[in-house]
């Protein structure tokens, strides 16, 4: 709580537990910090490509795709 949010924190969701990682140990885990610091990445490129989609969308071109 508090690292994007005053309002409200993140959630992660897990994979069902298959076995016991060897390679990595729990000093290796992600912090809550770091956890934000994806969403807000993740969040600026989200961001990023509305602005992208939204000029596509005002200027009538369609972004570079290829017709054919």
């Amino acid at each position: 709580m508090g690292l994007v949010s005053d309002e409200r924190g993140l959630s992660m969701r897990f994979p069902r537990f298959i076995k016991v990682r060897e390679d990595k140990g729990i000093d290796e885990a992600s912090t809550g910090r770091e956890l934000a610091r994806m969403w807000e990445l993740q969040n600026a490129a989200a961001g990023a490509d509305l602005a992208v989609a939204e000029e596509a969308t005002v200027d009538g071109s369609d972004g570079g795709a290829i017709d054919g």
